[in-house]
């Protein structure tokens, strides 16, 4: 937003610097061929002006066009992101609920289906946005290769696997909040993503799963 916005003044400048050249070449020939030619050039120097104007005016709009456009890839590119790790999120919980011992010789069809939609939300994200998010997105998945792992080698109940995800919550609030920055939206108020982590928020008490030894 902030490039088209720049674009105004180069625009006026530039008119300004055709407008001064159209009159210096008007009183050029003006001096040359004397009054009788001021029909004529005002005729032909008024369309030479009409279309740079034109021209300018086009060159604006198309660039002010490209950039609402490439905004809204960016923040779709976001949004997928960030649906994308709260499905894989939810798919690690239920992973973290039962008995994982054998997992190298099970299938995990839709904690697979998970991995692949993260997988490929934050590379199509890395391909537009800006280099901040992009290495934000990178520890991001570190962290839920992290518990992932941490999911598959014990059985939690639900009060234990919420300590394993507090850093993933706090880094997917930490994208959030960045992406706002750089389309200059303005930071919200969410340390985490999910909700018991937030700090002004009485966390509800854990429902035990009963699932540990």
């Amino acid at each position: 937003m902030a490039a088209s916005v720049g674009a105004l003044p180069v625009a006026g400048v530039l008119w300004s610097t055709v407008r001064q050249l159209g009159r210096t070449a008007y009183l050029a020939c003006r001096r040359t061929y004397g009054d009788g030619m001021d029909a004529l050039l005002g005729v032909v120097i008024g369309g030479l002006l009409t279309a740079l104007g034109s021209l300018i005016v086009g060159l604006v709009l198309g660039r002010r066009t490209r950039d609402h456009s490439m905004r809204d890839q960016r923040m779709n590119a976001a949004r997928e992101v960030l649906s994308a790790l709260q499905e894989l999120n939810r798919r690690l919980i239920d992973l973290a609920r039962i008995d994982c011992h054998d997992h190298k010789d099970r299938e995990w069809p839709e904690l697979h289906e998970a991995t692949i939609r993260w997988n490929s939300a934050r590379f199509s994200a890395a391909l537009i946005a800006p280099d901040n998010e992009v290495e934000l997105l990178k520890a991001i998945d570190l962290e839920t290769d992290r518990v992932m792992g941490q999911a598959l080698v014990n059985r939690w109940d639900d009060r234990g696997f919420r300590e394993e995800r507090r850093h993933l919550g706090e880094l997917g609030a930490k994208y959030l909040n960045l992406v706002r920055q750089n389309e200059e939206l303005g930071a919200v108020q969410i340390k985490s993503l999910w909700p018991w982590a937030e700090p002004h928020l009485e966390p509800a008490p854990a429902f035990d799963s009963k699932l540990t030894d």
